[in-house]
């Protein structure tokens, strides 16, 4: 079985369950990681190392209520993008399978 045919049958299963469920499943993973990625690099650029006093100070909380605003946007931006390229390549490979 080639990975297209791997590909293929994993995004027949998503699709069957719906956009609505991919998007909110990937954007919060992708928002997750991002958020938790910045808090953390912000803190290592702010004092040149993740030490225990950042994340005790009121940097961290301040890094952390910026990043939980643009989190979001950036997982719904990355979960819409991956459904799109995903359907791009599904609709490709349909288009082989008839020929």
């Amino acid at each position: 079985m080639t990975s297209d045919d791997q590909f293929y049958r994993k995004w027949y299963i998503t699709r069957y369950k719906g956009k609505k469920r991919y998007m909110w499943r990937t954007g919060a993973i992708q928002a997750a990681l991002f958020f938790a990625v910045l808090t953390v690099f912000a803190g290592f650029i702010e004092h040149g190392s993740i030490t225990v006093e950042y994340f005790t100070s009121g940097d961290v909380l301040s890094y952390g209520m910026f990043f939980a605003v643009i989190a979001p946007v950036y997982g719904w931006s990355a979960a819409r993008s991956a459904w799109y390229r995903n359907e791009q390549r599904f609709d490709d490979l349909e288009k082989i399978r008839e020929d």
